[in-house]
């Protein structure tokens, strides 16, 4: 099972806190988020209004290259902004 995988059935199932924390550990393994697991955790940032997470994301995907490759990146980063009531955000995200 891959860490994708585990993260994904974190996020799906609704445990939020624990998706965050397995991201941790596994960045602390030396496993480098791809644009799958941005996808995966920036709704959990959506959900959780947590602002300044989804943000560290955005910087992230920008510096790897993922916002650029993966289309679901760049929704889940308008959704994110959007629910965490930074409209504007999410619209330079989109154009």
């Amino acid at each position: 099972v891959t860490w994708n995988t585990v993260l994904s059935s974190l996020c799906q199932n609704e445990q939020f806190l624990e998706a965050l924390e397995y991201l941790r550990e596994m960045m602390l393994k030396g496993v480098e988020p791809d644009g799958f697991t941005i996808s995966s955790v920036l709704p959990v940032c959506s959900h959780l209004e947590m602002l300044r997470t989804g943000k560290e994301m955005h910087a992230y995907a920008l510096k790897n290259g993922s916002l650029d490759e993966n289309s679901f990146v760049g929704s889940a980063l308008v959704d994110m902004y959007c629910n965490c009531k930074q409209v504007l955000s999410g619209r330079r995200v989109f154009e």
